[in-house]
């Protein structure tokens, strides 16, 4: 097990190498701790939950609104010109919006 440096306590008395080693141990993961600590309280570090929800939320709104575009469009255009142009964006768009799609949290 690698504790950051902490092999220098090797030697023959066994009972206070493994205590010094544990003692080591200890103080790096209170360390760890702590530098988390200071780095939620400093605002560094955030939830994922919430950012996953929010992002999913802004993708789907992006992809609702993006694929309205074709139906807004094409009342611009002769009916002939209509139906094609509106394919051709939908797929367009959709495949855009499927680049996007955040994956789904199991």
């Amino acid at each position: 097990m690698d504790f950051g440096g902490v092999d220098e306590f090797k030697g023959s008395n066994g009972a206070a190498m493994g205590y010094a080693r544990a003692r080591a141990a200890r103080e790096l993961y209170q360390a760890r701790l702590a530098k988390l600590d200071f780095e939620a309280r400093a605002g560094k570090l955030v939830e994922l939950g919430p950012l996953r929800e929010w992002l999913g939320e802004q993708v789907h709104r992006f992809r609702e609104r993006a694929l309205a575009i074709p139906d807004q469009m094409a009342g611009l255009l002769s009916a002939a010109d209509r139906e094609k142009l509106r394919g051709k964006l939908i797929e367009a768009l959709s495949e855009i919006a499927d680049e996007y799609d955040p994956p789904v949290a199991g």
